[in-house]
């Protein structure tokens, strides 16, 4: 990644192009959203042109705000990537998630949010700049996403460039227009989100190239695809979702119970559409695990087969799955062939036919038969 660093006459100068082991030193980073024309490039700044676009005060409020924290060293994604160098753009994508979260501090630019000094206004007790913070586009775009997701430090400023608070004092706000978990604004690690509630964090978000919904997403699931553009948003989609089985594979690989543990006759699985796997229930010890074998072996076209809320592994070792639509326990015995509704839509709340291929012969979990 290269950096900016501001110079003592207010300009700004390229660092060196860090790569493989060499120390990145601390900086700041701005998140910010795009006007078609009007951004810095690399392009720019390597040739020293760029000053007449109303891109560069943004820069140049990053520049003065990092020296005000005591930072060198400044990034902004529209100067800081050579995006006419295709390898070095993949390179950057794949990577901003990290960068984002190894910035000491993040400051969210907000270009459609006033702040006075002489707002007075507290009716409803709502300081006078929140409803266009509410209504902000930079709630609305894919990427800032995992920029506000990543960094420790985010902070909020407006057009005029005033502190508005940062993520921590304006929590609650933020929950309320984003719907995303207040853990996960605290840092919890992403990965013990469930990979439909990080999905949901993004629907109601637009990117200009349809690819980067997908794309945009890599670092919340902590996975590495190829950028294909003009492949299309589903296929990236496609592509990302393959790659998150994948790494939830290896996940439930990891914590299998040891090798020495006898091999017991497989639990055959029915889902709703007549396709069936052998599941070995006696190397599953976690409900992750549990979850990211059933998604890859019963996906049917990309479909959930069972959502968190429906059924939770309590027992490994006495086979033991919990309904929670029925109360009532199913135990699976070795050899055993169990009909397992895989057509449950969350967003319909419809249990009895799948959205893909309509098949309605949906069998209850608990009637199960010998194989």
């Amino acid at each position: 990644m290269r950096l900016l660093e501001r110079n003592s006459t207010g300009e700004f100068t390229l660092s060196k192009d860090f790569v493989g082991d060499d120390e990145v030193p601390p900086y700041a980073i701005l998140s910010h959203t795009w006007r078609e024309g009007e951004e810095v490039t690399f392009k720019d700044l390597t040739n020293d042109t760029g000053k007449d676009k109303s891109g560069y005060e943004k820069i140049r409020f990053c520049g003065e705000r990092a020296r005000h924290d005591g930072l060198q060293y400044f990034w902004v994604d529209t100067c800081c990537i050579n995006k006419a160098n295709y390898t070095e753009l993949s390179q950057a994508i794949n990577s901003m998630f990290r960068w984002y979260q190894n910035a000491a501090k993040c400051y969210v630019y907000l270009a459609d949010v006033s702040h006075h000094a002489l707002d007075t206004n507290e009716t409803f007790n709502q300081r006078p700049w929140e409803p266009d913070f509410q209504k902000s586009r930079w709630f609305k775009r894919g990427w800032t996403l995992q920029e506000l997701l990543a960094p420790g430090s985010v902070e909020f400023f407006s057009r005029e460039c005033k502190r508005l608070g940062d993520k921590r004092s304006l929590e609650r706000q933020i929950h309320e227009i984003t719907g995303i978990a207040i853990p996960a604004l605290q840092r919890t690690p992403l990965s013990q989100f469930s990979v439909n509630e990080r999905l949901s964090w993004v629907e109601n978000r637009q990117t200009k190239l349809k690819e980067d919904e997908a794309y945009s997403l890599l670092g919340i699931f902590n996975v590495y695809i190829p950028l294909i553009y003009g492949e299309g948003r589903e296929n990236a989609f496609k592509r990302l979702l393959e790659e998150i089985n994948k790494d939830r594979m290896v996940l439930m690989m990891q914590t299998t119970l040891p090798p020495q543990v006898e091999r017991q006759q497989p639990v055959y699985f029915l889902d709703a559409c007549g396709f069936h796997a052998p599941f070995h229930l006696e190397f599953i010890n976690s409900w992750e695990a549990f979850i990211a074998v059933l998604d890859i072996r019963f996906k049917h076209r990309g479909l959930r087969v069972v959502e968190k809320k429906q059924y939770v592994l309590e027992d490994a070792n006495c086979k033991k799955v919990i309904d929670m639509v029925r109360p009532f326990e199913a135990c699976f015995f070795p050899g055993q062939q169990v009909n397992m509704d895989a057509c449950f839509d969350e967003k319909t709340g419809s249990g009895n036919s799948c959205p893909v291929c309509q098949h309605n012969e949906v069998a209850a979990l608990d009637q199960a038969v010998d194989w």
